[in-house]
C-alpha cells in the first residue's frame, strides 16, 4: 500500500510540475501562438465581464430606482422600434393575418386624407428662426427627425447662444411660457434658483398654503429617466414637517444632477445643452383631472392624440380612437388596433378632444415651432377645464402605426422649405401675448420673458434669414 501510495504521489508531483512548466514555456518563443490564445481569452473574459457588470448596475449608477436596460442596448431597442423597416415588417405580417384591414392601411389612408390640410398649414406657418434650417435626410423616422432638431439647436447653441431649447427642456420656462400667455394650468407659487433660500423659505410659502397636494419639480431635469418630482407630493404642512429632512436630501441632490437622455439617439447634442441649464424648483399646486392627454401638433395643425399611460391609445383629429391591449402579439408588437373600451368613449363624446386641438394649436403657434407634443389634463364631464400641463420637443410616445406618417408631415416643410420665418427678435420662450400672472421667482436670474445676455440678436426678417445661409437642406 505505501509502495503504490508513493508511486501516485511521485505521478501527481510529475504532472503539476508539468502544467507548471507549461505555463512558464508560455513565453517560449516555440508557444507564442499560445501565449497570445491566453492573452486574447484573458481580454474577452475582461470585456464580457464589463458589460456583465455594466448590464446589472447600470440602473443604480444611472440614479433610477429600478431596473434598466443599459444605453447600448437601450438606445437601438428604442431607435429600431420606430424606424420603417420594423413598421414595414409589422405591416407585412399584418396584410397576411388581417388582408388589407389593418392599423398601417388605415395610418396610410389617414396620412393620405390629412396631407393636403399640413401642406397648407406649413406654407402658412411662421416658424421661429431658432427652429428652421434643420437638415433632412431623404425618408426620415420619427427618431432621425427629433436628432436633426436637436443637432441644429445645439449648433445655434454654439455659433449664437440661442436657447430656445429650454421651452420643454427648462420647466420654469415652459411653466412661465404657459403663465405668460393664459393657458389654463396648475398655478405655480414660486421657482427659485437657489437651494438654499428655498429650504429656507418653504416652512413660510406652505404655511400660507390652502391648496394641496403641493408637487415640487427641478427645472432642469425633464427626462423621464430623472426622477425629477418629490413623490408623494406634500399632502400638509404635518407632512413637510415629517419629511423634511428627506425633501433636503432629495433638494441637493437634484441640484447636482445633469440631465441624461441616455435612452434616446439623440442624446449626445441633447445632454450638451441640458448642461448649460441653471439649477432650479418650481413649486406647484394641484390639478383636478380624470386623465391626460398627449397631443403631437405639426407646422401648427394637430395630427393625433394619444392617452397618457395607455401605451399608444389614439385618437385622430376627426375622433377615432384605437386601442391597444398591452403585452399582446397583435396589438402590442404589430399594432394592431382594437375599438375603444366604453370606459374612454367619454373622450370624444364630450368633445375633450376638439379643446385640447384648440390649447394645443394655439400653443405650438405662439411658441412658433414646427413639431411640439403638448400635454393636456382633462377632467371628465367638464371638457372646457382642460389644463396645459407640459410639453416636449424630443417626445418618445408611442405613436405606434402612425410613426413613419409623422415623420413625414414634420420633414416635408423642411424638405421643401414651406414655412415662412417669423419676424422676431426675442426667443421662442419670451412669448408673452396675455399676462395672467407672473410666477414669483427667487435667487435672481435672467427673467424667462427677455433674452438671455449672451444671446446674439434673432433674424427678423426672411431675407436676412436667407443671407446668413442657415438652411442646410
Amino acid at each position: 500500500m505505501t509502495g503504490a501510495s508513493s508511486a501516485a504521489g511521485w505521478r501527481s508531483s510529475a504532472r503539476m510540475n508539468k502544467v507548471y512548466n507549461k505555463g512558464v514555456a508560455l513565453f517560449e518563443p516555440s508557444n507564442r501562438g499560445l501565449l497570445c490564445k491566453v492573452v486574447v481569452g484573458f481580454v474577452c473574459f475582461l470585456v464580457v465581464a464589463w458589460y456583465v457588470w455594466d448590464f446589472l448596475t447600470f440602473w443604480y449608477f444611472a440614479g433610477e430606482n429600478h431596473f434598466v436596460l443599459p444605453p447600448y442596448i437601450d438606445r437601438p431597442k428604442h431607435y429600431w422600434s420606430q424606424h420603417a423597416i420594423m413598421h414595414t415588417l409589422r405591416a407585412t405580417i399584418l396584410t397576411f393575418t388581417h388582408g388589407s384591414d389593418h392599423s398601417y392601411k388605415f395610418a396610410q389612408k389617414y396620412f393620405e386624407e390629412q396631407k393636403p390640410f399640413f401642406i397648407q398649414s406649413a406654407k402658412e406657418f411662421q416658424l421661429h428662426p431658432a427652429f428652421a434650417g434643420v437638415s433632412v435626410e431623404i425618408s426620415p423616422s420619427f427618431y432621425d427627425m427629433v436628432a436633426a432638431r436637436m443637432t441644429n439647436l445645439r449648433s445655434n447653441w454654439d455659433k449664437y447662444h440661442w436657447d430656445d431649447f429650454k421651452i420643454e427642456k427648462d420647466k420654469c420656462v415652459a411653466l412661465s411660457f404657459i403663465s405668460n400667455n393664459s393657458f389654463p394650468h396648475s398655478r405655480s407659487l414660486g421657482i427659485w434658483t437657489d437651494a438654499s433660500l428655498l429650504l429656507d423659505m418653504l416652512p413660510q410659502v406652505l404655511a400660507s398654503n390652502t391648496k394641496w397636494p403641493l408637487f415640487l419639480k427641478t427645472c432642469h431635469l425633464t427626462a423621464g429617466a430623472d426622477n425629477s418630482v418629490f413623490r408623494p407630493p406634500l399632502s400638509s404642512l404635518e407632512d413637510y414637517n415629517d419629511r423634511k429632512e428627506k425633501l433636503a436630501t432629495f433638494v441637493w441632490e437634484k441640484w447636482n444632477q445633469r440631465s441624461n437622455d441616455y435612452e434616446r439617439s439623440w442624446s449626445a447634442d441633447a445632454n450638451v445643452l441640458t448642461a448649460t441649464l441653471q439649477p432650479g424648483f418650481i413649486l406647484q399646486t394641484p390639478a383636478s383631472f380624470t386623465l391626460e392627454l398627449k397631443i403631437e401638433v405639426i407646422w401648427g395643425r394637430v395630427y393625433v392624440l394619444f392617452v397618457d399611460g395607455s401605451e399608444g391609445h389614439t385618437i385622430t383629429r376627426d375622433g377615432l380612437m384605437q386601442f391597444y391591449h398591452q403585452g399582446t402579439w397583435k396589438e402590442d408588437w404589430l399594432n394592431q388596433h382594437s375599438a375603444a373600451p366604453s370606459e374612454l368613449e367619454w373622450i370624444v363624446q364630450e368633445g375633450h378632444h376638439l379643446r385640447c386641438i384648440e390649447l394645443a394649436e394655439k400653443f405650438a403657434r405662439t411658441v412658433g415651432i414646427d413639431e411640439i407634443r403638448v400635454d393636456i389634463f382633462i377632467k371628465k364631464g367638464f371638457p372646457m377645464a382642460a389644463m396645459v400641463n407640459e410639453d416636449s420637443i424630443s417626445s418618445g410616445g408611442q405613436y405606434r402605426s402612425h410613426f413613419s406618417p409623422i415623420a413625414e408631415i414634420w420633414a416635408m416643410g423642411h424638405r421643401d422649405r414651406l414655412y415662412k420665418i417669423k419676424s422676431t427678435n426675442v426667443p421662442a420662450y419670451a412669448a408673452a401675448t396675455d399676462v395672467e400672472y407672473r410666477i414669483p421667482r427667487y435667487g435672481g436670474g435672467v427673467d424667462y420673458a427677455t433674452m438671455s445676455a449672451d444671446s446674439q440678436p434673432y433674424l427678423v426678417t426672411e431675407s436676412q434669414f436667407q443671407d446668413l445661409s442657415l438652411i442646410h437642406i
